[in-house]
């Protein structure tokens, strides 16, 4: 299964690929990525591309975004 992480804008700033069977996971880096707030909602596009040979066997876009969450003097601020 390959997986592609697109900005807001649709570049591709991040993909994995993981092989095998059952429960899977992957870890990818996004060096300063757009925060989402209700404000600006900045959502980034995951894209799960499951391939058999050549054959797309399907294809699940996810929509996600980013947030900093933080404790400072006992606070939690989001």
């Amino acid at each position: 299964m390959k997986l592609v992480l697109a900005s807001p804008d649709g570049a591709e700033v991040a993909s994995a690929t993981v092989s095998g069977s059952g429960r899977k996971h992957a870890v990818m880096t996004v060096d300063d990525p757009e925060k989402w707030t209700a404000e600006t909602p900045s959502l980034y596009t995951l894209t799960a591309t499951l391939s058999r040979g050549a054959r797309v066997e399907e294809v699940v876009p996810v929509r996600t975004g980013f947030r900093k969450v933080e404790i400072k003097d006992r606070q939690l601020c989001v």
